[in-house]
């Protein structure tokens, strides 16, 4: 016997959110992968300060000061930047910098160049100073030029010294009048602004002077003529007195073998006496010999003197 059975009811549509019994499912769902997302965001910022400082470990970090802002900087003849230029990343090893400097106008000027070796992680700071160059000359040539007391060199002469510097020279020859000079920026004017660069001089005889320096010049010459005859004179008498000596000995040694070998007495030592006699030659050329070579030697030197 058929027997109905009750017709199923139509369940209701789903709606976008899901039943309300699966909702704390989908919520612990989403939870977990926001979590997820959150732990790999995270990551990745970490690794982001090693990778900078693996990358950064690898270099130096060099900065180029300059008295004077907006010059070209130059590495390794490659420009990168002008003045002041901070912090700039370089390759261990030695490289060359320079600023090429914007007032340059002969070739007395410069531009400033170093070279550096720089380690991984090094941080250095440069700083670029110009220097002028002064170039001095003097008719005559040859005068020396002093600075601080101290000898610069003669003329002619390229003095260098720092742009901001100042320094009083002075141009000394024998027999002449110096001459005192001043270099570097004047009153009023700034370091760029230095025009005389050039020093030319003609410096004028001292007569006083020269009148003394000639009256000693011949006291000297007259001094060393007075040395050299006293050294030809000495050197004469040694050589005589050297021959002298060695012939009195010969002569000594001589009549000593004719004492020994003689028999009669009386002839003996009338052989002895003749031996001790130009024994007594042969020892007063040996001593004038001495003290002559000695006077002569002195004379040389002294001759030699100025």
């Amino acid at each position: 016997m058929l027997t109905h059975l009750p017709l199923r009811k139509k369940l209701p549509a789903r709606c976008a959110m899901g039943c309300p019994w699966q909702w704390p499912r989908r919520i612990a769902s989403w939870q977990g992968r926001a979590s997820l997302a959150v732990v790999m965001i995270a990551l990745s910022f970490a690794q982001l300060p090693a990778q900078s400082a693996k990358a950064d470990s690898a270099f130096a970090f060099v900065s180029i000061l300059c008295r004077h802002p907006g010059l070209p900087a130059f590495l390794d003849e490659a420009q990168i930047g002008v003045t002041p230029v901070r912090h700039f990343p370089v390759l261990a090893g030695e490289h060359e910098f320079g600023v090429r400097r914007s007032d340059s106008s002969s070739w007395l000027d410069s531009d400033w160049v170093q070279r550096v070796t720089v380690s991984a992680g090094d941080t250095l700071e440069l700083t670029a100073e110009f220097y002028r160059s002064y170039f001095i000359n003097s008719s005559p040539y040859g005068a020396q030029v002093w600075r601080d007391q101290k000898l610069e060199g003669t003329t002619p002469l390229v003095l260098r010294l720092p742009e901001q510097a100042t320094a009083t020279v002075e141009v000394v020859l024998e027999g002449y009048h110096g001459r005192v000079l001043e270099l570097g920026p004047q009153a009023g004017e700034t370091p760029l602004a230095v025009s005389v660069r050039r020093f030319d001089l003609v410096l004028e005889k001292d007569l006083v002077l020269a009148s003394q320096l000639e009256q000693e010049l011949h006291a000297r010459d007259r001094r060393r003529a007075r040395y050299r005859r006293m050294t030809y004179v000495a050197a004469g008498v040694s050589l005589a007195a050297s021959v002298a000596a060695i012939y009195f000995k010969h002569e000594a040694d001589q009549a000593y073998r004719q004492y020994q070998n003689f028999g009669d007495p009386a002839g003996r030592e009338s052989h002895y006496a003749r031996a001790r006699r130009y024994d007594r030659y042969s020892g007063a050329a040996f001593a004038t010999f001495q003290v002559s070579f000695a006077f002569s030697f002195y004379g040389f030197l002294q001759s030699m003197r100025k």
